[in-house]
This record gives structure tokens, C-alpha cells and sequence, in this order.
């Protein structure tokens, strides 16, 4: 793919060596610009997210920024001088999603890799680039106390609170241009979803046409909660009267049960609407895949992608990664990942129904948005959700959109006036 323009002055920002802030709204191109800069130089540069399934989606492979501090730890441990050479090697840190990630993690990242490198600069003397829009989901706060502790010792709960995004003096790059959507009306309405603007409540009421009680047949429903979108799965499973299966996965080394990437007991229906969440080694599918599950078997499932073959599913085989820094023959330094834990389970899940936040950087063809009777409850929520389309045709809810479903943090706000939004 062709970068345009402020694409292409993004990626030479970023390969400028200067710590930069990647920046624009849902559907601009950010992942396709970290992507040809990835491929620039993939061995010195290293991805991270602030989730496992954020990380999953990187390109080459990323971890959590919490799993490469616990491995800079361990190697530091073993070898400082080793550690420190290889950081010193690095051309640059990505961390997409940067709206997740608190100001803590933010600030601890900074204050151990100033450690590690030997160098009182920020974060190291690490070139930093960091890629999102804080008017999507914001970090997860579990608590009260949390919440406390962050807006007294932090300034606020958002990595941009940290003194050591100041420290950081980012270059913005902004990406003005959307790809995902091209109406310019459904354009006008994200906007203004987006940031709260003057207007909302009567580009809400343009919505109040795609009101449908069911969803179509192909849709996902987006919703603000977990056990909600779990139920609509199951009812439409349970429904199928049709023979099915049930799958026991396999757990063996190192693997945390909170990350595993399929249900250990798995129901799967013939007829069931189906998310394959892996890719297929021979290439016969891919992650976010959906089709209808033809048949049953002890060990494959077939299903009939939407996109046109028929295709055998097998069990698939997820391995969870430790990183150790490495000497390479050259005498270079590396970091290498070593298998500690596999998780094997068909990669099959129900279709129907995901949250919102699992939604976060897809681009999905068909949404109904599935609301409670509460508000939508968390910053940016609704607006995420329904950026997810490309057109207003592909979007349906399930009742009329209320000004308190708009949940814009002033705080983000504030920041984005700053940079002169």
C-alpha cells in the first residue's frame, strides 16, 4: 500500500530519531505507517502494548510493556553490561494503544530504562514512539484508591499526566486523512462523537433510522460489557438444535489461565456463526475470519467462510513467550524470545456478540451495537464502537443514543487543546 502524504512524513519523523507521538482519529492509516516503519528495521525495533491482545495484533510480534520490563529485569540481573549494550543498540520503542496505558506503567518504563541504559535521559535516550488516540478507551483504574493514588502522585490516570511525557518532548504527527469510512456525513458524526463538539445531540438523532430491535443476520454485536456480549453468545448457541461438540483445550508450561486465547471448554453448534481467532499455517485462514460451522468432528470442525471456501479447522497451538537479550555471532546483542507455555484448543468462537473494548483497532463489516438501559460507562466508548464501520449502512443499534452515552474526559480535552486541536 502506497503511504500518501502526512503518511509518509510521519514515517520520516519517526525515522528521524526523535521521540515522536503518532497521532489522528480511528480509520486514519497510524498501523499502517508503524508497519513500514517496523519493516525498516525489524531486529531494533521493539513493539509494545499495554495488553495482551493489543500485542497480539502488532506486526512481527509484540509484548506487553509489563512482560518486557520483567525480562529487561531478569537479564539485568544476570548480565547488566549485556543488557545495556542491547538497549543502547535500539532504534527506536513503539507502543501503540497508548490511551491504555496508565501514567504509572508510563513512568516506570522511563525510570528503569534510564537504569538499564546508563543514561539520565528520557526513557533512556530511547527513541519513544507512541501511537493512538486518547479519545478511545482509556486505561483500566480497578479501584477508588487507584484512582486516588494516580491524579495525586501522577497528575491523572493517562500516560500524557506523567512528568515523563513532558521530559519526552514528542513531535506530533497527526493523520488527518480517513481510509476506513468516506461518507462525509457519517465522518461529521464521529467527530463530533469523538470530542463531545457543539451539535451532538442532533447528529446523535441521525442514528435513530438504523434503530432495529434484532440485529441482521451477520452482524457483531458490540457491547460495554463482558458477561453481556458472553450471554448473547450463548443464547444464540443454545438455540441450535443442530449435533455439535464439545472441546477440552490442553495447558501445559508456563501459560497464565487470565491469558489464555480460547476458553478451556468450548461448545461449538453446527450452524454456528464462527470467529477463527488464529491463522492458519497453510493459509486457508486468518485471524478474524468468520464463517458458519458445517460439522462436528473429534478432531476438526469444518465451516463454510463467508468470504467463500469451505474449510477444516483443526486444533491449533498457541505458545506463551519469555524474552532474553542474546549475543549474536557478529557479537551484537538481541532480543530473543524462548517458548514457556502451550495452550493448544480448536481456534473457534462464537460470533455474535464481543465488548467494545476487544473491538479497539478492528475494522469490522457489520456492527449492531448492543446498549443496556445504562449509559455507556467508560471515555470514549461509544465513539470506539462506532467507529468500527466503514459506512452508517453497516451500523444498527438496539435503541436511541442519549447525549450520557458521549463520555469525553476533560482531562483528554484539555490535552488535545494544548496540541492545538
Amino acid at each position: 500500500m502506497e503511504l500518501n502524504a502526512e503518511q509518509q512524513q510521519a514515517l520520516e519523523l519517526m525515522k528521524s530519531g526523535q521521540n515522536v507521538f503518532l497521532r489522528g482519529d480511528a480509520g486514519t492509516g497510524k498501523t499502517v505507517v508503524i508497519n513500514r516503519f517496523i519493516d525498516s528495521d525489524p531486529d531494533r525495533i521493539v513493539s509494545l502494548a499495554p495488553t495482551g491482545l493489543a500485542a497480539s495484533n502488532l506486526k512481527n510480534g509484540g509484548m506487553t510493556i509489563h512482560r518486557f520490563l520483567g525480562a529487561l529485569s531478569q537479564d539485568w540481573t544476570q548480565d547488566p553490561e549485556k543488557a545495556r549494550e542491547y538497549l543502547r543498540s535500539l532504534r527506536s520503542l513503539i507502543i501503540e494503544e497508548i490511551s491504555m496505558v496508565r501514567s504509572d506503567l508510563f513512568s516506570r518504563l522511563d525510570h528503569d530504562l534510564r537504569i538499564y541504559t546508563g543514561r539520565d535521559q528520557p526513557f533512556g535516550g530511547i527513541p519513544l514512539v507512541v501511537v493512538g488516540d486518547f479519545y478511545q478507551l482509556p486505561p483500566v483504574v480497578k479501584s477508588k484508591p487507584e484512582q486516588e493514588f494516580l491524579e495525586k502522585n501522577m497528575n491523572g490516570i493517562f500516560a500524557f499526566d506523567a512528568p515523563a511525557w513532558k521530559s519526552a518532548e514528542f513531535q506530533n504527527a497527526e493523520l488527518k486523512t480517513p481510509h476506513r469510512q468516506t461518507d462525509q456525513e457519517f465522518l461529521n458524526l464521529l467527530r463530533t462523537v469523538r470530542t463531545g463538539a457543539d451539535g451532538l445531540e442532533e447528529q446523535l438523532r441521525r442514528l435513530d433510522s438504523r434503530i432495529q430491535r434484532q440485529p441482521p443476520p451477520l452482524s457483531r454485536s458490540l457491547c460495554c460489557y463482558r458477561r453481556q456480549a458472553d450471554w448473547i453468545n450463548y443464547l444464540h448457541v443454545e438455540r441450535l438444535l443442530a449435533p455439535g461438540g464439545h472441546y477440552t483445550g490442553k495447558c501445559s508450561g508456563c501459560y497464565p489461565e487470565s491469558e489464555w486465547p480460547a476458553p478451556k471448554h468450548l461448545k461449538v453448534k453446527a450452524g454456528m456463526l464462527a470467529l477463527l481467532t488464529a491463522n492458519d499455517p497453510d493459509g486457508s485462514y486468518a485471524n478474524g475470519d468468520i464463517g458458519e460451522v458445517l460439522v462436528c468432528w473429534d478432531n476438526s470442525i469444518w465451516i463454510q467462510l463467508l468470504r467463500g471456501p469451505g474449510i477444516a479447522v483443526y486444533r491449533h497451538t498457541w505458545q506463551n513467550y519469555d524474552y532474553r537479550i542474546v549475543t549474536q555471532p557478529d557479537g551484537s546483542s538481541k532480543l530473543e524470545s524462548h517458548v514457556i507455555g502451550r495452550f493448544t484448543q480448536f481456534p473457534v468462537l462464537p460470533a455474535y456478540a464481543m465488548t467494545i473494548h476487544k473491538a479497539q483497532g478492528q475494522t469490522l463489516d457489520q456492527v449492531h451495537l448492543e446498549l443496556g438501559t445504562r449509559p455507556c460507562f467508560a471515555s470514549g466508548q461509544l465513539y470506539t464502537a462506532l467507529s468500527r464501520v466503514r459506512s452508517l449502512e453497516d451500523l444498527t443499534l438496539n435503541r436511541p443514543l442519549q447525549v450520557a452515552d458521549v463520555v469525553v474526559d476533560e482531562q483528554v480535552q484539555r490535552f488535545y487543546k494544548r496540541l492545538g486541536d
